[in-house]
């Protein structure tokens, strides 16, 4: 089974200056390849290029003042370049040498920070054309109005040069356009309309793909990481059904933006969605490396046992492999190794997808909600939820035996998680899985609530908890953890 792993473009740079040598270049790579990773995707730009570009500026370059950024990893990229080293032709080598796929991700519209001119970031370019963008400065409000409109020829000219020199300049496996950052690159309320845009500048890089291919006499493929929900997409101007019949695409990869789990992303919606086209397309399900339990929330890590809850809710689902977003950011110490306590989500990875491997450790089923919604489901958002509460949570295979627990994250209404204290009626007097009620406690501090199901309440695939209790508290987190024996 396919295991993608994608690194954030600035990772690597912001390691220590004694760490830009080539030997560490590999070691970097070396992590994944100790793992079943089967796929690498590196990211050389996010507004500004991590390499000497023809089209972008790269990182390293002045600022609007005539100074470079003092930013470590502007420093670090400059550090490599008067090394003579390009970091993404050393990996795609030690890659190919240890047995990953070397695949080269575009991020077709990153706008960190766009409502800040001065971001060190931003290329001149952008600077000096507000014209391109998806609107004026004077009336944006968002970074997503700072971003690109592809409509515009100027705009959709830019990032094709941007792309086509990424071609012609890494000889990957495979390229990415990662409409993901950001998934706005249409005129605002306009983006149905304007699908044939996107389609055609797909259909361009097809086109230069397939001759690279010819070129080097090895197949490349061609992914898009897209919004999580098949018609959120569509919404957004990304037409995949069109990309996929017309065998534009060779992969998909359903994902998130930042902030949420998608509760909802779902094998068999996407195959009715793509139709015949399955039939050529590779379709992965993604993960960034957190996610809020409802909106407005805050953003928590995931864990291990979080990644392996949502790898058997995944499998179970149809999907044949995983794709994993700004995981890198796992890897925190000078030597490159995993950093004690994450280095659980390496072993992870080092088991691979065998259910029985990642049945054989905590399983952790969370709630979360969609980032990129449509207009007819909205976010699906179930958290922050007031009493009495329903919550459906997504899992993967009911264990035959083991062990059950469900972690309810409480708080009073509008407020910070408290200490009970008293009487714990006072704040929650029923909860129940499936319809069946079931014995709870609340921990040592007071914050959450642990209830203890029996094992045969516990559904396949999707299981509901139904709360009761005091008017003025709320849940804000619900987890299920499965643990077999």
């Amino acid at each position: 089974m396919m295991i993608v792993i994608n690194e954030d473009n600035d990772n690597f740079f912001k390691y220590p200056t004694e760490c830009m040598t080539e030997e560490s270049l590999c070691r970097y790579i070396d992590f994944y390849a100790d793992t079943k990773t089967t796929h690498f995707f590196m990211c050389p730009s996010g507004q500004r290029t991590s390499y000497r570009s023809a089209v972008q500026e790269a990182i390293w370059d002045p600022q609007p003042d005539g100074k470079p950024s003092g930013n470590i990893w502007a420093r670090n990229c400059l550090c490599l370049f008067n090394q003579s080293i390009d970091p993404y032709h050393v990996w795609i080598s030690r890659c190919r040498k240890r047995g990953l796929s070397p695949w080269i991700s575009t991020r077709m519209n990153d706008i960190h920070f766009g409502d800040d001119f001065h971001y060190f970031r931003h290329t001149n370019f952008w600077r000096e054309h507000p014209e391109l963008h998806r609107a004026a400065p004077e009336t944006s409000k968002s970074w997503e109005d700072y971003a690109y409109d592809y409509s515009k020829p100027g705009a959709f000219r830019y990032y094709l040069d941007l792309v086509i020199e990424q071609i012609d300049r890494y000889d990957a496996d495979g390229y990415e356009l990662d409409w993901m950052r950001w998934p706005a690159c249409l005129s605002p309320g306009k983006e149905r309309a304007q699908t044939s845009v996107l389609t055609d500048f797909m259909a361009q890089v097809r086109t230069r793909i397939d001759k690279a291919a010819e070129r080097r006499g090895h197949p490349v493929g061609l992914s898009v990481r897209v919004p999580a929900d098949p018609e959120a997409a569509l919404e957004r101007g990304f037409d995949i059904a069109a990309w996929t019949g017309r065998k534009l695409v060779d992969m998909v990869a359903a994902s998130p933006f930042y902030a949420s789990n998608d509760p909802e992303l779902s094998f068999g919606g996407w195959k009715e969605f793509l139709g015949a086209a399955m039939d050529h397309v590779i379709l992965l399900p993604v993960i960034d490396n957190g996610s809020s339990p409802g909106a407005g929330l805050d953003r928590i890590e995931h864990t291990a046992p979080v990644l392996r809850g949502w790898a058997d809710t995944m499998l179970e689902d149809g999907f044949e492999g995983l794709y994993f977003f700004n995981y890198p950011y796992l890897l925190k110490n000078e030597n490159l190794k995993p950093a004690l306590p994450r280095d659980s989500v390496h072993a992870f990875l080092k088991d691979g997808l065998a259910k029985e491997k990642i049945r054989a450790g905590e399983r952790r089923c969370i709630v979360s909600f969609r980032d990129v919604p449509n207009r007819k489901t909205g976010s699906l958002s179930q958290l922050p939820a007031g009493l009495p509460a329903t919550l459906a949570i997504r899992n993967g295979k009911a264990p035959v035996s083991g062990s059950l627990r469900i972690e309810l994250g409480l708080r009073r209404k509008n407020a910070v998680p408290f200490w009970f204290g008293g009487n714990s009626g006072e704040t929650i007097r029923q909860v129940r899985l499936n319809g069946n009620a079931c014995p709870f406690e609340f921990d040592s501090d007071g914050m959450s609530c642990i209830v203890r199901p029996e094992l045969r309440f516990f559904k396949d695939k999707r299981n509901v908890v139904e709360v009761e209790g005091a008017d003025q508290i709320e849940v804000v987190q619900a987890e299920l953890i499965i643990e077999d024996n």
